[in-house]
């Protein structure tokens, strides 16, 4: 495989989504304000830290190498600045421009790499997927950087031009040309679930990586996982409800009555949940699917 370049970050919405469609990655800066920045970091970390509290596994994550990075599971529960993350109109935008619409929730998390963190493991997001993979993405995450993300501190890690192989990473696949995407915190990244990615390494000894990853698809595809019952509370905690798009996203959640689990990780929840006319998920992971 050909090496080649990330695109440079941008603030046009135009140019991110050519970005997008062509290297199946964009990143836009500034794309929180810096009230919103300061109240997603804090209640991030402050999850972070109530799990420990509370004696909540973090690590162990079946994609990471070691106990050195935190997971922050079922963030839309957690605080309703991540339901506002979920519906951020530039993401939103970009799902609808990139897969297409209705869109579900599929997965909504955090990740905080710490100090001495090691790389994780290469994978493609489109897992859920039999091979061949059709040419049109499947899915589509959004990360929220919440922390400055840099080579040094564990910024995600992708290998350009991968989701041109329709396919994921195999055990024969060597001398990857991973590239880590530096943005400051604020900044919005945006990738097609068939890209190459890792969580990179983190070597510093005292400079922590966080990020929310919300994960979406199109709902008239499905996951294969296990069901379980979700609360009416997931939806009135979250925030929702506060307009008609909300309104009409918690009477589908309620309707659909289910929480998803994923085959990766039989702990995660992740609600399945139809996104309206203008709301994305939060998260560490944002993925999105869409029917061929």
């Amino acid at each position: 495989m050909r090496h080649e370049r990330l695109p440079d970050p941008t603030r046009d919405y135009d140019e991110a989504l050519r970005d997008l469609h062509e290297h199946g990655l964009c990143v836009v800066l500034d794309a929180l304000d810096g009230a919103t920045l300061e109240r997603a970091r804090t209640a991030l970390y402050r999850a972070a830290a109530d799990d420990a509290e509370r004696g909540r596994r973090a690590n162990g994550f079946v994609l990471d190498q070691d106990g050195h990075n935190r997971r922050v599971w079922n963030l839309l529960d957690r605080a309703p600045v991540f339901a506002s993350l979920a519906e951020h109109p530039l993401a939103l935008q970009l799902v609808r421009a990139f897969l297409g619409w209705p869109a579900l929730l599929s997965n909504i998390s955090g990740n905080i790499t710490d100090p001495g963190a090691a790389c994780g493991v290469p994978h493609a997001d489109q897992v859920f997927v039999p091979l061949p993979w059709p040419k049109r993405a499947q899915g589509m995450n959004v990360v929220w950087c919440i922390d400055d993300f840099t080579r040094a501190n564990g910024a995600t890690e992708v290998v350009p031009g991968s989701h041109r192989l329709a396919r994921s990473p195999r055990d024969d696949d060597i001398s990857l040309n991973f590239v880590p995407i530096e943005a400051p915190a604020g900044s919005a990244i945006a990738f097609g679930s068939r890209l190459w990615h890792r969580t990179g390494a983190n070597p510093t000894t005292d400079s922590h990586r966080a990020a929310v990853f919300p994960y979406l698809y199109n709902d008239r595809l499905s996951h294969a996982g296990e069901l379980v019952p979700v609360a009416r509370t997931v939806c009135r905690r979250a925030g929702l409800g506060q307009s008609a798009d909300s309104a009409r996203l918690q009477e589908r959640v309620v309707r659909s009555g289910v929480w998803r689990v994923t085959a990766l990780r039989r702990s995660m929840l992740v609600p399945k949940t139809t996104i309206g006319s203008a709301r994305l998920s939060i998260g560490a992971s944002l993925r999105i699917c869409t029917e061929t």
